[in-house]
């Protein structure tokens, strides 16, 4: 039995993915993770599921190689969904994402990410389990891409809409002599008010924005 392992982003993107021949072991996940070192230097903590026991594997080899060093050197950190269940005293002190250094270490990354990416890719693994190795290979490559597409394309619209939010604030202005009933709220562009940012709320008479509504 082949199966695939995704390596996420904060945003659900897929980077990296490796398919794990048969049950899914430490030794596996250890030279994935080698791998994953040698492409991206700079990466220094790891959300893994099983991240206790994946971290202690490392600590056990980090002679073995430069890279395998590196690897016992890093950070390592239960996903909050699977968090309740690690009742072990080396994950309690170290792999929890409660722990003070690991939220720092995190910053409100979202943990539950891969969960959600997983519950996405779910309904394909009855159709790939009946397919050839190759062919399932592309399929679950093709598929990772649509995926990436998805996310990039309903990202670029949140930014979209946004902005258009951000370009059309109400701004209202009022005068401290004149009274309140004689003004309303408008829309305006920043291109109207130059000097005038969206962090700026400031009041103008109704009788002076006829022009601008």
């Amino acid at each position: 039995m082949v199966q695939s392992r995704f390596v996420l982003s904060s945003a659900g993107l897929v980077v990296d993915l490796h398919e794990v021949l048969c049950a899914e072991s430490l030794s596996q996940r250890y030279c994935f993770m080698a791998r994953l070192k040698s492409r991206w230097p700079e990466l220094q903590v790891v959300c893994h599921d099983d991240a206790c026991h994946l971290k202690l594997f490392c600590i056990q080899h980090r002679r073995s190689s430069e890279t395998a060093e590196q690897l016992a050197q890093m950070a390592f950190i239960v996903d909050r969904f699977h968090a309740p269940g690690h009742t072990g005293a080396y994950c309690k002190e170290h792999c929890m994402p409660q722990l003070e250094l690991n939220r720092g270490l995190l910053r409100n990354f979202p943990t539950d990410i891969a969960e959600t990416v997983n519950s996405e890719f779910s309904p394909l693994g009855h159709t790939i389990h009946h397919m050839g190795r190759f062919f399932a290979q592309l399929v679950v490559h093709e598929s990772a891409d649509v995926h990436n597409l998805s996310r990039l394309l309903a990202s670029k619209d949140r930014q979209r809409a946004q902005s258009k939010k951000c370009a059309r604030v109400a701004w209202l202005v009022v005068k401290p002599s004149v009274p309140f009933g004689l003004v309303k709220c408008v829309c305006v562009s920043p291109l109207q008010f130059p000097n005038y940012t969206t962090s700026n709320a400031f009041f103008v008479p109704a009788a002076a924005m006829n022009h601008y509504v």
